[in-house]
């Protein structure tokens, strides 16, 4: 069935080999795929919490090393009777667990009960305000910058400006996150954070809110005259959901933030907190230093009390078949008529001669046909089509092979000028397995219907609209029809 999906994608013929139209339509392997989708799961298990059933199934370490209070109702058995599985009993439960570990970021669906304080629930004295699309970039800026101004000499407000950055170094990634207050013009605290190489950006922003929150709340508690937070992020995401501890990545520096703003609003009622969403790279003082010690914490040792993000994991999962795939690809011998082409990488994303032609479809289904080898030519028929004719009808002597008619059958010798400025010596592994040459074969595909049935260009007719469908007429019924007399 996969077989059939693709070749419909592709508008390929059956005999073309699946590896070729998994890599034309950017779908990896059906095991690659199953893989994928354990890992993910096995994620979740960490969402659930310790009385789950699927909980209760797993080893004690996943609830803090006690035992389950429901026990399965059956042992494990192995799969077989053989002493040897006797010895590795297992369930597929366990097979999917361990793509995971109880080490990394848990989440608890019920750590705060529906009915708990909101940001709506302050009046007004709590205010969230992220990045909104009704606004530009430049004129957000500006207005970030004068309510900066305006709040700089305030006695009674504490600016903090917070970040989170991540940075490749030699392979690995490393994230960090830091916080800076100001009060009076005056930096009051600085506060860095690594969170080590198993941790996205967003994970750092959440971090960096979370120190913020923690620091201000503690320095407006010894300095009574402040009465008012201004909490400064980079992130979108990070704004709209700190102060909402749901079951989600980051959860546990949500919490923190919402427990830290809860006790400094409920302590005092004259007290105001805002979290705005603040450009970057915009030379915003705050924002700028904040970023440079984001940077360098991500050379610190890991102090999160999260290992393993959420976040990260998922992330991990999701590009865990792209890395077999490429693997699988790098060792796979280049063999049949596909290996000409087969010269780009496998990728997740679709490729932009997909996207390019996505409302041309005979378009990149010739080109497909093409590149695989299966394609209308003398070539093709004589190994799956005996019997057809495979000279081409430039000369009857000559078989046709898409090296003959690329480079040189004389029916399209005026269209060959399209292929020559992509690649002048017109060499089949360039146009075949290059961007450029890929453009420009389907150019050529375009203006000559080369590789078509017929060899010449397509009449394409329109597709119907609705308002031209033909209405069908209305048949008369054998049936009597009855009357109102009965």
């Amino acid at each position: 069935m996969k077989q059939l999906a693709l070749r419909l994608i592709c508008a390929a013929f059956k005999t073309t080999p699946t590896t070729a139209l998994e890599i034309e339509a950017s779908i990896p392997p059906i095991k690659l795929q199953i893989e994928s989708h354990l890992r993910r799961c096995a994620i979740r298990f960490n969402k659930l919490s310790s009385t789950n059933p699927i909980i209760q199934r797993l080893p004690d370490e996943w609830r803090n090393n006690q035992k389950p209070t429901c026990p399965p109702p059956l042992p494990q058995r192995p799969r077989n009777s053989n002493s040897k599985a006797n010895k590795a009993k297992t369930t597929t439960l366990l097979n999917i667990a361990r793509f995971t570990s109880p080490a990394h970021e848990r989440l608890n669906p019920y750590l705060l009960p529906p009915w708990r304080r909101t940001a709506e629930g302050y009046k007004g004295r709590l205010k969230i305000i992220p990045h909104t699309n009704g606004i530009d970039k430049e004129t957000a800026t500006i207005q970030i910058k004068n309510h900066i101004a305006s709040l700089r000499h305030t006695p009674t407000s504490l600016l903090v400006f917070t970040d989170g950055s991540t940075i490749k170094k030699a392979g690995f990634q490393r994230t960090g996150a830091a916080t800076i207050g100001y009060h009076e013009d005056e930096e009051v605290f600085t506060i860095q954070m690594g969170l080590g190489g198993h941790a996205e950006e967003y994970d750092g922003e959440m971090a960096a809110l979370m120190m913020a929150a923690t620091q201000a709340v503690e320095y407006s508690n010894n300095h009574n005259e402040i009465q008012h937070i201004h909490f400064f992020s980079d992130s979108t995401a990070a704004v709209s959901s700190i102060f909402d501890p749901k079951p989600q990545s980051g959860q546990h520096y949500s919490h923190t933030f919402h427990v830290k703003i809860r006790a400094f609003l409920d302590t005092n009622p004259d007290a105001t907190v805002t979290i705005n969403w603040c450009p970057a790279h915009q030379n915003i003082a705050g924002n700028e230093k904040a970023d440079e010690r984001a940077r360098e914490a991500t050379n610190l040792a890991r102090t999160s009390p999260v290992g393993v993000t959420w976040s990260n994991a998922m992330r991990r999962a999701r590009n865990a078949p792209l890395k077999l795939w490429l693997r699988e690809w790098d060792k796979r011998p280049m063999e049949g008529r596909y290996a000409i082409s087969n010269r780009i990488r496998p990728s997740l994303k679709t490729t932009l001669r997909f996207r390019k032609l996505d409302d041309e479809r005979e378009i990149f289904g010739r080109m497909v046909q093409c590149r695989s080898g299966h394609a209308y030519t003398g070539e093709f028929r004589q190994q799956f089509a005996p019997g057809e004719p495979t000279a081409c009808p430039c000369n009857n002597d000559t078989l046709e092979t898409r090296e003959h008619i690329i480079i040189h059958c004389q029916r399209y010798e005026r269209h060959r000028d399209i292929l020559r400025e992509a690649y002048q010596e017109l060499s089949l592994p360039e146009i075949f397995g290059t961007p450029n040459g890929i453009d420009a074969l389907c150019e050529f595909l375009r203006q000559s219907g080369a590789f078509s049935r017929t060899g010449a260009v397509l009449k394409m007719q329109p597709q119907p609209l609705p308002e031209n469908e033909p209405i069908p007429p209305i048949e008369d019924s054998d049936d009597e029809t009855p009357n109102d007399e009965g």
